[in-house]
């Protein structure tokens, strides 16, 4: 599993997000005494992915509590927009989806917390999809 598994420590918390903007998901974990590990995933991403970055304007600002769903070829998959995932850490609020072979997702939707929908079609892979919340 690598050098920075092999060593025993206490884990505090963990950010899970894309660091490097390459398109595959990072770790920083922080522990009880030592400093924070960056566990940087640099293996290659040879299959294809969609983030989706919100901003509210009825909502709040950063879309927390909105859920969004992304289908492809038939099978959906949801993400919850969240602050806070556990003890001394936050991962990026930006939900992350694998597509796999899929070069593009067929629909995105969000349900923001104030109850609006909305909803795009034919979304190009390997790209951070901005959504401004409609007013």
């Amino acid at each position: 599993m690598g050098q920075p598994f092999e060593e025993g420590y206490v884990g505090r918390g963990a950010m899970f997000g894309d660091l490097d903007g390459d398109g595959d998901l990072d770790i920083v974990e922080t522990g009880s005494g030592y400093p924070a590990k960056v566990l940087r995933n640099d293996g290659g991403n040879a299959k294809h992915w969609l983030q989706v970055e919100l901003e509210g304007r009825v909502s709040n600002r950063d879309g927390i509590g909105a859920k969004v769903y992304v289908e492809v070829a038939g099978q959906r998959s949801f993400r919850e927009v969240k602050a806070g995932v556990g003890y001394q850490s936050s991962s990026q609020t930006a939900p992350f989806f694998g597509l796999g072979e899929a070069e593009r997702a067929d629909r995105v939707e969000v349900v923001w917390p104030s109850g609006i929908r909305q909803v795009v079609d034919g979304v190009a892979a390997d790209q951070i999809l901005e959504l401004v919340e409609p007013e």
